[in-house]
C-alpha cells in the first residue's frame, strides 16, 4: 500500500494562480459540456442555437473548487491529510468518469425508445459502479486489468488523468463540429462516453484503492 500521493503542482501555487488556471479550465469543462449538451439538442430539435445553461456551468466549474481544496489538503502540517488527499483525487476522478457517464445516458436517451434506453442505461451504471468497486471486490482482479490497460498505453492518464481527457475531448469536440453526420456523431458518442467511462472508473479506482488511509501498515 502506497502512504501518500505525489505532490500535485497546484500543492505550490499562490491562491490568485490556482484561482486563474482553475477558472481557466473550468471555462474549458463549460465549453466542452455546452458542447455535446448542444449536439444533443441539435439531434433532438434540429435547432442549430443552443444557450449556455446554468448546468452547464455547474457542471463545468467543478475543477475550480477542486483545485483550491487540494491546494489546501497539501498544505504543511495538515491535520488528516492523507483523508484530504485521498478524497480530493476520488472527487475528481469520480467527476470525470461521472461527465462521460452522463453523456453516454444522454445519448442512448435519444438513439433508443423507452424501455430499452432504461434498460442500456440500467447496465451501464451497473458497470460504472462496479468498475468503482472493483478493488474493495477483488483487489488482484482489479490490479490485472489495470496492468492489461498500461499494456494499453493507457499509463499516461496515471500522470494527465483529467488534462490528457479534456486535450482529446477537446480535439473530438472540434471535429465533430467541422464534419460528419449527426446521426454519426450520436451513434459514436453514445458508445464511446460509456466505454470510457467504465474504464477510467476502474483505472482511477485501482490507483486509489493503493492509497486508500484507512488500510493497515502491512497491506
Amino acid at each position: 500500500m502506497q502512504k501518500n500521493f505525489p505532490k500535485p503542482a497546484v500543492a505550490d501555487y499562490s491562491p490568485w494562480k490556482t484561482l486563474l488556471i482553475g477558472t481557466g479550465v473550468s471555462i474549458l469543462f463549460t465549453f466542452l459540456v455546452w458542447l455535446f449538451n448542444s449536439t444533443a439538442y441539435l439531434y433532438q430539435s434540429g435547432a442549430m442555437a443552443r444557450s449556455l445553461s446554468i448546468a452547464d456551468i455547474i457542471l463545468g466549474s467543478v475543477l475550480l473548487p477542486l483545485g483550491f481544496y487540494s491546494r489546501w489538503a497539501w498544505q504543511p502540517r495538515r491535520k488528516y491529510h492523507r483523508w484530504h488527499r485521498w478524497l480530493v483525487n476520488l472527487l475528481g476522478s469520480v467527476y470525470v468518469c461521472l461527465l462521460l457517464l452522463l453523456g453516454g445516458i444522454t445519448y442512448w436517451n435519444i438513439l433508443l425508445d423507452k424501455p430499452w434506453s432504461w434498460f442500456v442505461n440500467t447496465v451501464i451504471v451497473i458497470l460504472w459502479i462496479l468498475a468503482l468497486l472493483l478493488p474493495a471486490i477483488s483487489a488482484t482482479l482489479a490490479k490485472h486489468i489495470a496492468a492489461l490497460q498500461n499494456r494499453l498505453d493507457l499509463k499516461i492518464l496515471q500522470f494527465g488523468g483529467p488534462t490528457v481527457l479534456l486535450i482529446l475531448s477537446g480535439i473530438l469536440g472540434a471535429n465533430f463540429g467541422l464534419k460528419g453526420s449527426i446521426d454519426n456523431k450520436i451513434t459514436f458518442l453514445a458508445f464511446i462516453f460509456p466505454v470510457l467511462s467504465i474504464g477510467l472508473a476502474q483505472y482511477f479506482s485501482n490507483y486509489l484503492w493503493s492509497y486508500r488511509p484507512w488500510a493497515g501498515e502491512d497491506e
